[in-house]
């Protein structure tokens, strides 16, 4: 089946049923892709963030500087500490000249290899 089919099925067929059981497969395929790409990111892999709560945080770079467990220490490059700086809404503080950020407690699932 083609992703085509599907969605024409969820656009004209589907049953409130079946989009419970579309939705919950989804969820699923979701969390074990999540899975699997944390297990592939190293320290030293250049990254970008994305799906994080605040959005600010989402496509933010930098280089993996620990990795314990289901989370990682993303040492910012310097242009993304520069927007964090004045995005993070007192959050975070940063000072003036500072060239880089550690961002601690990143979830692993929530970063992709650059370029990726």
């Amino acid at each position: 089946m083609e992703t085509g089919d599907v969605v024409k099925f969820i656009l004209s067929g589907a049953t409130e049923e079946d989009l419970w059981k579309i939705s919950s497969a989804m969820k699923t395929r979701k969390r074990t892709l999540g899975e699997l790409v944390a297990a592939s990111i190293t320290v030293g892999m250049t990254v970008v963030i994305h799906g994080l709560s605040p959005k600010y945080l989402n496509d933010l770079r930098g280089e993996v500087v620990e990795h314990a467990g289901k989370h990682v220490v993303v040492e910012l490059d310097e242009d993304s500490t520069e927007f964090l700086r004045f995005a993070g809404n007192r959050r975070f503080f940063i000072p003036e000249g500072q060239k880089s950020y550690r961002l601690a407690g990143v979830p692993a699932e929530c970063v992709r290899p650059a370029g990726a």
